[in-house]
């Protein structure tokens, strides 16, 4: 699916938490289809920027705004050009923080600010993989929430040392027996730059020697949904189909809940996209997860809404001194330290 960036009008926007200014991008409607009665908040991935892994957020959000919703890609603190630091730590240590709703209040900070733009209409929170969690976790808690966009939602809490299941274990294999053939790789074997820990992982999963104790299913995650679904609130769930989460998420979540899954199911549209990966990196992949989250917002949201004019800013009984502390355009970090790895963005609305 390809969307031209001329379809849709963006604006920098940013809000205060606790002190620190957070930042993030507004695709408002496009001018040539009838606007939605619904808008969509979509929030970091881990601790990537707004734009998402391989640009995931930013096609998505024009894809949508071609069919006229309103999409906030919204950057927590520390991430991308917001203000304030994730607390020091590895990788692993970070996710585990995402996983215990380090984000929550942030996010939810967002969601209340996205609802008081004009023609807000219905509220869908989403985002991939811990965007995906902050999600779940913030509208299980406000009834403002109408649906959730989950995309390569992982169910287990990152451990050091666990066995990844023998569909997963073997692709990995795979791939290294693919590399035999090259100098590079040897050289890096050579070297000690391979990752020998994944590559014994990997024996041990494909084998079946699974340590049962380094497999742990998120419990704020199950209490989350356990909530979310007992509201009889609607969903969505993509999972890239060599994605691990989603072998995780068949073999630890729906074997072990098997009540939960079946709400699950019947509330949730599923979809399992065909040879991807976890962030849905190639074309055609991000492609059927454009049209298929397109379409599943078309079928929840109601289409009555008539067009108010088209400023994009929040409601109008907000003073004038509020207005212009919130559209005022983010500036770019002044220090990158342990961000550095984050691409900045090459544009005001990026």
């Amino acid at each position: 699916m390809t969307i031209c960036a001329e379809l849709t009008q963006c604006l920098p926007v940013s809000i205060r938490s606790a002190g620190r200014r957070l930042c993030g991008i507004v695709h408002l409607p496009s001018p040539s289809v009838p606007e939605k009665n619904c808008s969509v908040v979509l929030f970091p991935a881990g601790p990537k920027y707004r734009v998402g892994p391989h640009r995931l957020y930013v096609h998505l959000a024009r894809a949508l705004s071609a069919r006229g919703f309103r999409v906030l890609r919204a950057d927590t603190f520390g991430v991308g050009d917001s203000e304030g630091e994730i607390p020091n730590g590895n990788t692993l240590h970070v996710y585990r923080l995402i996983e215990n709703g380090l984000f929550i209040k942030d996010a939810r900070l967002w969601a209340d600010y996205f609802r008081q733009f004009e023609g807000a209409g219905q509220l869908i929170l989403g985002g991939l993989c811990g965007g995906a969690l902050t999600s779940l976790y913030v509208a299980e808690e406000i009834k403002e929430a109408a649906g959730v966009i989950l995309l390569g939602l992982p169910v287990l809490v990152d451990e050091p040392g666990t066995i990844p299941d023998r569909r997963q274990a073997g692709t990995f294999l795979w791939q290294y027996v693919q590399r035999i053939a090259r100098v590079g790789s040897w050289s890096r074997l050579l070297r000690q730059e391979s990752d020998y820990r994944l590559m014994g992982q990997s024996i041990r999963g494909f084998l079946g020697i699974t340590s049962r104790s380094a497999v742990r299913v998120n419990k704020k995650l199950i209490e989350s949904l356990e909530r979310y679904l007992a509201s009889g609130r609607p969903g969505i769930c993509v999972f890239g189909e060599n994605d691990i989460y989603h072998s995780q998420f068949t073999q630890h979540f729906e074997s072990r809940y098997g009540p939960l899954s079946l709400s699950l199911r019947k509330l949730f549209e599923f979809k399992v996209v065909e040879a991807s990966d976890h962030s849905f990196s190639s074309p055609p992949a991000e492609g059927t997860v454009l049209k298929t989250v397109s379409d599943w917002l078309e079928s929840i949201c109601h289409h009555d809404f008539s067009r108010a004019e088209l400023s994009g800013f929040p409601d109008k009984s907000r003073t004038a001194s509020t207005r212009k502390q919130v559209m005022r355009p983010p500036r770019p970090m002044k220090t990158m330290g342990r961000h550095a790895d984050f691409k900045m963005p090459t544009s005001p609305t990026e």
